[in-house]
Formats: structure tokens, sequence, C-alpha cells
């Protein structure tokens, strides 16, 4: 293939991806729940997982997804093996009350049983949702609680555990590792993410600009920064400030080399003696080279 010929078709996938997504970053300025970091604490769950017990065996399938303009987390769980002729299968929905300012989850199922969680906050990389005490048998009364951890980008552990009258004994009912599924090149951009992240936390800032290519651009309201050269001294203009890096990842979609993920990052940097907070969302445009590494093509930013 010649050079004028693969100019052509990256730019007919380029601006494919570019027609795919439009409808989204339309949107995000008109879906107030996309904006509010409130309805944002449960995105790390979502996607298509695998589901495994503590010994290792496949218990289940689970499909999380947000729904209703991004204002709930939508589960549709189904398990692997059948007891008897019965295959056991769930829904629930979570969101986040502004009148309680808790999150909160219904679960249903085909067994004909449904739990409320009406308390639920998140705490750094961990969402904890509670019951109300309720009966149990004619003289006890207890509480549910379930707890998710997002251990990294690719993995979930879930915690179902029950206490009775009041005790502060919490016994396991089920204790699950979720896996995502993901295809290789998906696998290798979210990598390439944590990589970013950990040279954050490193203060390595200079080395940033490799995960860029040559002619890489970054785009904000007011900054437009051209060439991989032009990227590093912008990371570098942040060597010593680099307090703390936080993704969100919400969406990768991968078509041939090119691919686009969108989210909201979380960063807080050091400003004239003072910690200062800055929540954008972002549009990442990745580009795989021909060694097979993806490298960020164009990255755009805008306030929540």
């Amino acid at each position: 293939m010649s050079f004028q010929q693969s100019s052509c078709v990256f730019k007919v996938l380029f601006f494919s991806i570019l027609a795919a997504i439009a409808p989204f970053l339309t949107a995000q300025a008109q879906l107030p729940c996309l904006a509010d970091t409130n309805y944002r604490k449960l995105d790390f769950w979502v996607g298509e997982w695998d589901v495994f017990n503590k010994n290792d065996l496949k218990v289940g399938e689970n499909r999380i997804s947000l729904v209703l303009n991004d204002c709930a987390v939508l589960e549709e769980w189904a398990s692997t093996n059948s007891q008897g002729n019965f295959l056991f299968s769930g829904r629930s929905h979570s969101t986040y009350n502004p009148q309680t300012k808790q999150w909160q989850q219904h679960w249903v199922d085909n067994s004909g049983s449904s739990i409320d969680y009406t308390w639920g906050d998140a705490v750094g990389n961990t969402m904890q949702f509670r019951t109300q005490p309720f009966k149990v048998g004619r003289d006890s009364m207890a509480v549910k609680r379930l707890t998710l951890y997002n251990m990294n980008p690719i993995k979930v552990r879930q915690l179902s555990e029950i206490s009775y009258n009041n005790s502060n004994v919490w016994l396991t009912e089920f204790d699950f590792l979720y896996v995502r599924r993901v295809t290789p090149d998906e696998l290798a951009i979210r990598r390439r993410m944590m990589k970013m992240d950990s040279l954050f936390a490193l203060n390595k800032m200079g080395d940033l600009a490799d995960f860029y290519t040559p002619d890489a651009t970054i785009t904000t309201e007011k900054t437009h920064i051209v060439s991989r050269a032009a990227i590093k001294s912008y990371w570098l203009g942040l060597l010593g400030r680099g307090v703390d890096w936080k993704n969100d990842l919400h969406t990768i979609t991968i078509q041939s080399n090119l691919a686009v993920l969108t989210g909201i990052y979380k960063m807080v940097i050091l400003q004239e003696d003072a910690h200062f907070g800055v929540n954008r969302r972002y549009t990442l445009i990745w580009q795989k080279d021909n060694e097979g590494v993806w490298r960020i093509y164009q990255e755009h930013y805008s306030n929540l």
C-alpha cells in the first residue's frame, strides 16, 4: 500500500470514528448526570465481566451498563451453572439520590426475591451499599452490605456480607472476582493509561510525552498544543506540581488502528503553595503505530 493510499485509509477511519462519537460529544453538555461527578462514582463497574468465586471457578457473567442518560447503572446477572432445571439470574439498578445524597441499589431476581440497598457511598476505590435492618425469622433482625472494590481497570471484587442483631460480626455470603472481558487492543490501551497514571504519581512528567505520536495535539478551551516536543514541555510544566491524577474511563471504541477513549479525569496540582483540584471531561484518539504500539494522536479536554 502506498503512502497516499494509507493516508486515505487513515482519514476514512479517523472521520468515521469521529462521526460515531459526535452525538456523544454533542450530548455531553446536555446530560446533567454526566457532568455531575456524584453520578460517576460507580463507572468503574461498567462493562462485561466473567465472575469467579474464591476457588477460581466461574460462577456467572455480568453486564453492567449506563442507562437513562447515564443517570443509572443497570446490572444484568446470569449464573453459569444451573441447579436442577433452575438457572439463576437477576437485575439491579443503582443510582445516586440527590435528595439523600447517597447511592442506592434495588435488586430483583428470578427466584422472586428482592433487596433494597438504601444507603451507599464511595470511599477511595470502594463503593459500599447497605440495607435497612430487616426481619429474619421470628426474633432476629439483619443488615446486608455489598461492597465493590475497584482493584484495577480489569478487575473488581464484589463482597456480600450479612450481620445479625446489631452485632459487629459480618458473615460472608459470597466473595466474587470480576474479570473484564476485553479485546487485546482494549487491554493494551487500558494498560497504557495505567502506566501514564503511575508515571504521574512518580512525578516523571517528561516520560508522558512518549505516549503520544510525533504529530499529536492537545486541545483545551484556552490551549492548542502541537507536536510531541511541545507536549513534553507542557507536561514538564507540571514537574514537581503533580499531586494526584485519576482517570474514570467511560467508553473505548476501537476501529482498526484507531481508538476513541472518553472519560473524566480528576487532577490535583500544587499551585502557589496550595492544592488545586481540576475535574475535566476528556476524549483521547489513539493510533496504533507500525510496531503495534498505541499512542495518543489527539487529546481534547473540556470543563464539566
